[in-house]
């Protein structure tokens, strides 16, 4: 452990005046030892006092601090240390506390992170991070230690993880590239803190993985969507139009209220999403329903329809209770994500469709939105995305009909006949 160096002739005087200009105040001046060779720090600070006798009680005050070595974060900032720093073997579980501290502080952010981000940092430490490195000194971490701890994140199972076939098929709960990035990431964080406190001398380079795609994109064709809207029933099958006519996320539907609905200009607020997985456990050991705000902090404002007004007049005969959920199930509870799927499911084999996740219903609204001729940007907003490139990369797929008529337009631009040039050219100019 690192210690301060006090010289033995370190006498510190303490004066505290009152300034002269025009800025009037109080001045607080005194030295500090140098550390590392370096001579004795002046330090001269504004403080509040009201009048001398304050001024003389706060300069006794601090002269005593000093002589004891009791000194401040903005003194050992003055001598080019800080309270961390004086921890040289500091662990990463002993460092986590003041992590959580400088991170809820939001400094040199333009915007505060998201509850949602917080809490899903906060789990994902506990789960990976502090198990394996918890009792480990941060200036220990280093690259071949990441290294070895991503290698383990790939090979075991998590049982909190989807199942996916390896190389060979088999089926295991494993963890998805993406997660594993985000793991790192956050240890990434850890460390450029540690390192910005000169907890660590350097910060290891962490390399991310490539991302795994799925290049079995999913989403239905127009004539697929109606017969899926031909096949629904009932308040689930609601449910199932209103996702597909607004893009929301499965459990950003489940969180909508009747409050959220303006009927007036036609449009529904998306500003909370159920988590039923992170509730406390009653008596009879189901969790209590969560709300919290969504992905991102994506809340946003999504225009209705025709038809989705009309489905909600539909869905008010089930559900309209004052300031209640708009979809609950007979026994008044929210709807969660397995229920809904496998009314979807149902919906699916009544309309003889494959069988399709809820989240299909959110790519077929905002790759329709796009062949629609919407501005990306738009349907980003709508989405509830945080950049367009995930808008475009992972959302948006182009139906077969509508490739088949851009190729029809094409052609009929590239080798259409010369009274048809004359009328585009004409149009154009």
């Amino acid at each position: 452990m690192k210690q301060l160096r006090i010289p033995a002739n370190y006498r510190p005087h303490v004066r505290v005046r009152q300034r002269t200009d025009r800025k009037g105040g109080w001045l607080m001046d005194y030295d500090l030892p140098g550390q590392n060779g370096a001579a004795v720090v002046r330090v001269r600070t504004k403080v509040v006092v009201r009048n001398k006798t304050e001024a003389n009680f706060l300069a006794a005050k601090k002269q005593a601090e000093l002589l004891r070595g009791e000194f401040d974060d903005f003194d050992l900032g003055k001598m080019g240390t800080s309270r961390e720093a004086l921890s040289g073997d500091m662990t990463l579980g002993g460092f986590l506390p003041r992590f959580r501290e400088l991170r809820d502080q939001n400094r040199g952010r333009k915007k505060p992170l998201s509850p949602r981000y917080v809490h899903d940092q906060d789990r994902q430490i506990e789960l990976f991070i502090e198990p394996r490195f918890g009792e480990m000194a941060l200036k220990d971490i280093d690259i071949d230690a990441i290294d070895n701890f991503v290698t383990d994140l790939l090979r075991e199972e998590h049982p909190a993880a989807r199942p996916k076939k390896d190389e060979d098929g088999v089926v295991g709960h494993r963890l998805a590239s993406a997660t594993v990035n985000n793991i790192i990431g956050h240890l990434s964080r850890i460390l450029t803190v540690a390192f910005s406190r000169k907890l660590i001398p350097a910060r290891p380079i962490i390399e991310k993985m490539p991302e795994e795609h799925d290049d079995e994109f999913d989403f239905l064709e127009k004539d697929e969507v109606h017969r899926l809207f031909a096949a629904c029933k009932g308040q689930y099958g609601n449910m199932i139009k209103l996702i597909v006519l607004t893009g929301a996320r499965a459990m950003e539907a489940s969180g909508l209220r009747w409050q959220d609905y303006d009927p007036v200009r036609k449009r529904i607020r998306i500003e909370q999403q159920l988590d039923h997985r992170s509730g406390k456990k009653n008596r009879r050991g189901k969790r209590e329903p969560r709300f919290r705000p969504p992905k991102w902090n994506s809340k946003r404002w999504v225009d209705v329809p025709p038809t989705l007004v009309a489905i909600l007049n539909e869905q008010a005969a089930f559900t309209r209770l004052k300031d209640g959920l708009i979809f609950q199930t007979e026994e008044g509870n929210p709807v969660v994500h397995d229920l809904l799927s496998r009314r979807l499911k149902q919906a699916c084999r009544r309309a003889n469709l494959r069988a399709i996740a809820p989240h299909v219903l959110r790519k077929t609204f905002i790759s329709h939105r796009i062949m629609a001729g919407d501005n990306p940007v738009l349907v980003q907003r709508l989405a509830g995305h945080r950049s367009i490139q995930t808008t475009i990369k992972y959302y948006t797929r182009l139906g077969v009909a509508y490739t088949q008529e851009a190729a029809s337009k094409f052609e009929d631009y590239l080798f259409g006949t010369e009274d048809s040039a004359v009328d585009s050219a004409a149009k154009s100019g």
